[in-house]
């Protein structure tokens, strides 16, 4: 049996809450092809040593922390179940050293580039990232929300995100004004064919929009659609905002990826920090 075969096989299987057609199973297929069976596909998994697995993460040399790491887990998930189902005796891809791969450094937008954007935030096509300014969403989760979405907790108005990545990516953020009227100017405006959807864009229309609004907002070179959902975490921190209540609202699975980020100190922090010490 191929590694191809295996891998169609140990999909279907293992990760039955992948449903095909979905862009989550397209993302997680297309990882599988392009870094692990690209290069180790076409033979026999008795036949795959240690050496091949290393190759195969030498490919991803320049790429990503992420992706490299990614690519190590797809190839132990695929030879840990063949352990587990007596094609293998042992993980070929247990020992190999994953290459150094880079880090991209999250920032929150300047008051610039806030500014900027404030001042065009009403514009319908920017919706998905007020949502992710206002609300801290993820780019994917900003792609697909629906009216029944927004509802309401103890009176208060609030968006039910309906995430994918892990458990902890569900939850409900209180919906700020701003956002709500933005919202409702945008269902005013556009097809009523929408499906009940606010926003509901594919992410090559996500990019488009953003390669424009990156350019009134400046266009510095490390300024990613990401860093409103940074600028959203740090304005959690300014206001005083709980880090355990942050977690939830940001829906990090653990409190240390909430934390790193808390820890950062910009000049609006600085000056907050320094006001209420000198109190």
């Amino acid at each position: 049996m191929t590694l191809n075969e295996w891998a169609e096989t140990c999909i279907s299987v293992y990760k039955p809450n992948l449903k095909k057609g979905t862009k989550y199973y397209s993302a997680y297929t297309n990882r599988m092809k392009n870094c692990v069976l690209k290069h180790l596909g076409c033979m026999d998994i008795e036949n795959i040593k240690s050496i091949d697995c290393q190759r195969c993460i030498n490919e991803q040399i320049g790429n990503s922390a992420f992706q490299i790491s990614q690519t190590k887990q797809l190839m132990d998930f695929l030879f840990e179940r063949a352990i587990d189902n007596d094609l293998i005796s042992k993980n070929p891809a247990r020992n190999i050293t994953k290459p150094k791969g880079t880090v991209t450094t999250r920032r929150s937008i300047t008051n610039d580039e806030r500014e900027a954007f404030l001042k065009v935030v009403d514009d319908p096509k920017y919706l998905p990232f007020a949502f992710m300014y206002f609300c801290g969403l993820r780019p994917s989760e900003s792609r697909d929300i629906k009216e029944s979405d927004i509802i309401e907790i103890a009176g208060v108005k609030a968006l039910h995100v309906r995430g994918t990545k892990t458990k902890n990516a569900v939850r409900d953020i209180p919906l700020p004004d701003t956002l709500s009227t933005l919202i409702q100017n945008s269902l005013r405006t556009q097809n009523r064919a929408s499906q009940g959807y606010i926003c509901h864009i594919s992410e090559k229309t996500l990019k488009r929009r953003w390669s424009v609004l990156k350019k009134i907002m400046g266009n510095a070179p490390d300024l990613v659609p990401y860093c409103f959902r940074h600028t959203f975490c740090t304005d959690l921190q300014k206001k005083g905002i709980d880090v355990r209540v942050a977690q939830k609202l940001m829906g990090h699975s653990k409190i240390d990826l909430t934390a790193t980020i808390y820890s950062h100190i910009d000049e609006d922090l600085f000056t907050i920090t320094f006001e209420r010490m000198n109190s």
